[in-house]
């Protein structure tokens, strides 16, 4: 399989190469490498235990992870960890949400990396936190206890507090689970618009509709190697997608020409 490579006229937000990981004896990455501009949105796809959400936390220096990571153009090994959270944002997969904050308090730790010496945030920090929240769709939830809100209620708070931080990387595992179709389009949006802003955005998404209608570029993943990278339309085909997930894919399009759409193809007469 081949793809179209995406124009390098820019230097790479995020740069990796080589990039391996273990969990004890099991190997989940191994010489995985990526790039990603500024101003773009990158997808990545893959089944389930391809590697994503491990290399979102090794992009960030987190875990037992090889191989080398630049970010801006610096090398990740030699930042702080203080100097990385001023440039990437990281929304996991499981968010810890058991927690006696609510809304606005938990957006407002998003400004930590901001505040000086003794932590205080200020009106200016307070403002930055009811955007975010404003972004997300969640204003309205922000005296409301973490562990009161609904699972997708809880992904949006994440978001804006990654939001909050105010990066240049934003990482995003799983964004759009929980949520709603609305909301998820409304997510993806936002995401899009931060890209088109000039951020680097990088989402793992399992489903590849929503990729073609808002990502720029895509990266396939399977059993912890890069299978492909490229143009999000140049990359998602029927094939490559049967091949990626091991199971017949349909290919249609829309009345005026929209999509790629993809769904599997069920074994049902």
């Amino acid at each position: 399989m081949s793809s179209t490579p995406l124009p390098t006229t820019s230097a790479p937000a995020v740069l990796g190469e080589g990039l391996g990981c273990r969990y004890g004896e099991r190997e989940v990455l191994r010489r995985v490498s990526l790039r990603a501009r500024p101003g773009t949105l990158t997808a990545l796809l893959g089944p389930n235990g391809a590697g994503k959400s491990t290399l979102l936390r090794a992009l960030m220096g987190l875990g037992e992870w090889t191989g080398t990571v630049q970010l801006l153009g610096d090398d990740l090994r030699q930042l702080s960890r203080r100097e990385i959270a001023r440039r990437v944002a990281l929304v996991p997969q499981d968010p810890i949400s058991d927690v006696p904050f609510t809304a606005l308090e938990l957006v407002l730790m998003g400004r930590s990396p901001h505040l000086g010496g003794l932590g205080l945030e200020g009106k200016h920090d307070r403002e930055i936190a009811e955007e975010a929240l404003r972004a997300v769709d969640a204003l309205a939830l922000a005296d409301r206890p973490i562990d009161q809100l609904s699972g997708g209620e809880r992904r949006r708070i994440f978001v804006a507090r990654a939001l909050a931080q105010q990066p240049k990387i934003l990482l995003l595992d799983e964004p759009t689970a929980f949520l709603d179709l609305g909301h998820q389009a409304q997510l993806l949006e936002h995401a899009r618009a931060l890209a088109e802003g000039g951020m680097c955005v990088m989402a793992v998404l399992h489903d590849p509709n929503l990729a073609v209608a808002w990502a720029d570029q895509v990266v396939l993943l399977r059993a912890g190697e890069t299978v492909l990278q490229g143009e999000a339309r140049e990359v998602l085909r029927r094939e490559v997608l049967t091949s990626l997930y091991r199971a017949t894919m349909l290919e249609v399009k829309g009345p005026a020409g929209e999509g790629p759409f993809f769904a599997p193809v069920s074994g049902r007469s």
